[in-house]
């Protein structure tokens, strides 16, 4: 019993620390999602409507967002950077790095999801005399959110948990603050634990929100 009190006493010790934390997590992932997203929607239409060389420029981008370790684009943003006179601080440093990886995915998910509409709907629209972008805008998209509303909540849920990545770069981050709990005052694995049940409140709330936006895309469109 006595074990258990200075357990719960350590957790609740540390819990401003990790609200802290929390805090520096969140506004990551609110600044890299939307992001990630407007990103990802812009490089899947030049890719589908825009010049060939620019889409094949985006094609290889998106090659090696999707190929190459997060924390090395990470790395390369922080370290790099200065040496070309830009100098961003860690937090934004991470923000980019995870909008620009994480917009890779989401654009081949969008670009498969408008590559799935019949060329009929194409032909039919200009049949009636609807301009390309005015077809693309009312009747395909709405079409293709449906499609990609799953793919896309589950790829927002891993971003999420990608912003623990950014403690590689000193962000006070849920991740980093754990550990440096653990390491000045010799506590045990109860911190992490805690962090854990930072993330999975955090994608829990975000799936429910996933699934709710999607059952309102499908009856919209329905």
């Amino acid at each position: 019993m006595d074990w258990l009190i200075v357990k719960l006493r350590l957790i609740g010790s540390i819990y401003p620390q990790m609200l802290d934390a929390l805090g520096v997590t969140l506004g990551i992932a609110a600044l890299a999602l939307p992001l990630a997203v407007v990103l990802a929607a812009v490089i899947a239409a030049v890719r589908l409507f825009g010049p060939k060389p620019i889409a094949m420029a985006l094609g290889g981008w998106i090659e090696l967002m999707r190929n190459t370790p997060l924390l090395l684009q990470m790395f390369l943003l922080y370290f790099a950077l200065p040496m070309l006179g830009w100098r961003l601080d860690g937090f934004y440093c991470g923000v980019l790095a995870i909008a620009f990886q994480h917009s890779a995915f989401l654009a081949e998910t969008f670009r498969g999801a408008i590559e799935t509409i019949s060329r009929r709907q194409w032909e039919a629209a200009r049949a009636l005399g609807i301009r390309d972008s005015t077809a693309l805008w009312h009747l395909i998209l709405p079409q293709a959110a449906v499609k990609v509303a799953a793919p896309i909540g589950n790829q927002l849920i891993i971003l999420v948990k990608d912003t623990s990545v950014v403690s590689g770069i000193a962000v006070l981050d849920l991740t980093l603050t754990g550990k440096i709990i653990l390491e000045r005052n010799a506590a045990s694995f109860e911190v992490f634990i805690v962090v854990a049940t930072f993330y999975l409140a955090l994608t829990v709330l975000l799936g429910l929100l996933v699934r709710f936006v999607e059952t309102r895309t499908r009856a919209m469109v329905g």
